[in-house]
Protein backbone atom coordinates (compact mmCIF):
# COMPACT_ATOMS: atom_id res chain seq x y z
CA UNK A 1 0.00 0.00 0.00
CA UNK A 2 1.15 3.37 -0.76
CA UNK A 3 0.59 7.00 -0.02
CA UNK A 4 1.06 10.11 -1.69
CA UNK A 5 2.17 12.85 0.81
CA UNK A 6 2.79 16.74 -0.17
CA UNK A 7 6.55 17.91 1.44
CA UNK A 8 8.09 21.24 1.27
CA UNK A 9 9.46 22.73 -1.93
CA UNK A 10 6.43 21.52 -3.84
CA UNK A 11 7.66 18.06 -3.79
CA UNK A 12 4.93 15.19 -3.94
CA UNK A 13 6.47 11.87 -2.63
CA UNK A 14 4.87 8.54 -3.14
CA UNK A 15 5.64 6.12 0.52
CA UNK A 16 5.00 2.87 1.30
CA UNK A 17 2.85 2.70 4.37
CA UNK A 18 4.28 -0.49 5.62
CA UNK A 19 7.71 0.40 4.80
CA UNK A 20 10.85 3.06 4.92
CA UNK A 21 9.49 6.77 5.07
CA UNK A 22 11.55 9.94 4.97
CA UNK A 23 11.44 11.87 8.01
CA UNK A 24 13.00 15.61 9.50
CA UNK A 25 17.33 13.71 9.51
CA UNK A 26 16.36 13.90 5.10
CA UNK A 27 15.29 17.51 5.31
CA UNK A 28 18.07 18.63 7.77
CA UNK A 29 21.11 16.97 5.82
CA UNK A 30 19.30 18.34 2.27
CA UNK A 31 19.59 21.61 4.33
CA UNK A 32 23.17 20.83 5.68
CA UNK A 33 24.40 21.25 1.88
CA UNK A 34 25.64 24.36 1.15
CA UNK A 35 26.47 26.13 -2.68
CA UNK A 36 25.51 24.63 -6.14
CA UNK A 37 27.26 21.81 -7.54
CA UNK A 38 26.97 20.10 -10.78
CA UNK A 39 26.56 15.84 -10.15
CA UNK A 40 25.42 14.71 -6.86
CA UNK A 41 24.97 10.97 -5.66
CA UNK A 42 22.59 9.66 -3.33
CA UNK A 43 23.58 6.16 -1.59
CA UNK A 44 20.46 3.68 -0.33
CA UNK A 45 17.76 6.71 -2.17
CA UNK A 46 14.90 4.77 -0.40
CA UNK A 47 12.17 7.17 -2.10
CA UNK A 48 14.56 9.67 -3.63
CA UNK A 49 13.92 12.68 -1.53
CA UNK A 50 17.22 13.80 -0.76
CA UNK A 51 17.84 14.25 -4.66
CA UNK A 52 14.82 15.79 -4.99
CA UNK A 53 15.01 18.17 -2.30
CA UNK A 54 18.55 18.79 -3.75
CA UNK A 55 17.51 19.56 -6.90
CA UNK A 56 14.20 21.67 -6.77
CA UNK A 57 16.42 23.81 -3.75
CA UNK A 58 18.88 24.50 -7.01
CA UNK A 59 21.72 23.00 -4.96
CA UNK A 60 22.99 20.35 -7.52
CA UNK A 61 22.43 20.14 -11.38
CA UNK A 62 21.75 16.36 -12.25
CA UNK A 63 21.27 13.60 -9.81
CA UNK A 64 22.12 10.00 -9.55
CA UNK A 65 20.19 8.16 -6.80
CA UNK A 66 21.46 4.84 -6.23
CA UNK A 67 19.51 2.07 -4.28
CA UNK A 68 20.11 -1.54 -3.92
CA UNK A 69 16.26 -3.02 -3.38
CA UNK A 70 14.49 -2.89 -6.44
CA UNK A 71 11.19 -2.09 -5.14
CA UNK A 72 12.85 1.52 -3.89
CA UNK A 73 14.45 1.83 -6.70
CA UNK A 74 11.18 1.72 -8.74
CA UNK A 75 9.59 4.00 -5.98
CA UNK A 76 12.34 6.72 -6.57
CA UNK A 77 12.01 6.41 -10.77
CA UNK A 78 8.45 6.96 -9.78
CA UNK A 79 8.76 9.72 -7.50
CA UNK A 80 11.20 11.81 -9.93
CA UNK A 81 8.71 11.21 -12.70
CA UNK A 82 5.86 12.72 -10.77
CA UNK A 83 8.17 16.13 -9.94
CA UNK A 84 9.15 16.17 -13.13
CA UNK A 85 12.60 15.48 -12.23
CA UNK A 86 12.96 12.65 -14.30
CA UNK A 87 15.52 14.34 -16.79
CA UNK A 88 17.92 15.24 -14.09
CA UNK A 89 17.73 12.26 -12.13
CA UNK A 90 18.85 8.87 -12.53
CA UNK A 91 17.91 6.10 -10.60
CA UNK A 92 19.81 3.16 -10.51
CA UNK A 93 19.39 -0.64 -8.72
CA UNK A 94 22.70 -1.53 -7.38
CA UNK A 95 24.76 -2.64 -4.97
CA UNK A 96 26.78 0.62 -4.31
CA UNK A 97 30.09 -1.76 -4.07
CA UNK A 98 29.10 -2.83 -7.59
CA UNK A 99 28.38 0.60 -9.46
CA UNK A 100 30.96 2.06 -11.50
CA UNK A 101 30.16 5.36 -12.29
CA UNK A 102 30.92 7.18 -15.82
CA UNK A 103 31.84 10.32 -14.57
CA UNK A 104 32.83 12.12 -11.18
CA UNK A 105 30.79 13.50 -8.79
CA UNK A 106 31.03 16.68 -6.83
Amino acid sequence: MERKDFVNDKISLIQETDGLTFGTDALLLAGYINGKYNRGCEFGSGSGIISMLLLTRDKIAEAVALEVQEDYALLTKRNAELNNLESRMTTVHTDIREYKPEFEFD
